[in-house]
């Protein structure tokens, strides 16, 4: 029997360049991240205006880091994910719960984009628990931090999702 991967053993894939996706949807939005900074190197989330971020709204999640990064909240998930994963995770805390792997390994990777301090991608499949409806590729990372504080916020955008089984919906009926 093989042990349940653990923060220390799991093997995280590569934290990239967002230009190195080939995504002109995504690379306007590691484009907007950018314009956002102000001079600053990572923008404060406060500064945000949501509107702006319509384009990419339904794939979005926004994680709430707690000041010690022992965990992080789900601000907000967005509705085509949440719907077609089937869970809507917003307003509960990571460690109890998480759309894929395990709540510490999912910490831990968050834990690696804060450390890496600047916008980035992460390129591998990985299915969304419970019901690996959702298989995406490519995901972006925009951390948000408010002037001389720690990074509070991590804005995450879904690119490239593959629906391994189509959201029932009866107005999808002959």
């Amino acid at each position: 029997m093989t042990a349940s991967p653990t923060p220390e053993t799991f093997s995280f894939s590569p934290l990239l360049d967002p230009r190195e996706s080939g995504s002109a949807k995504l690379i306007r939005l590691y484009d907007w991240w950018l314009e956002q900074r102000n001079g600053a190197a990572i923008p404060a989330w406060s500064t945000i205006d949501v509107v702006d971020l319509k384009e990419w709204m339904g794939w979005l999640t926004v994680y709430g880091i707690l000041p010690n990064q022992s965990d992080a909240k789900f601000r907000l998930v967005g509705t085509r994910f949440a719907e077609t994963a089937g869970l809507d995770l917003t307003g509960k805390m990571l460690s109890a719960q998480s759309y894929s792997l395990t709540p510490a390994i999912v910490m831990e990777n968050l834990r690696r984009i804060i450390a890496h301090g600047h916008a980035c991608i992460q390129q591998n499949p990985i299915a969304v628990i419970p019901y690996n409806y959702l298989k995406p590729s490519v995901r972006i990372w925009l951390p948000f931090a408010e002037p001389g504080q720690p990074v509070d916020r991590i804005l995450l955008y879904y690119h490239k999702v593959e629906v391994v089984v189509p959201v029932y919906s009866t107005d999808r009926l002959p």
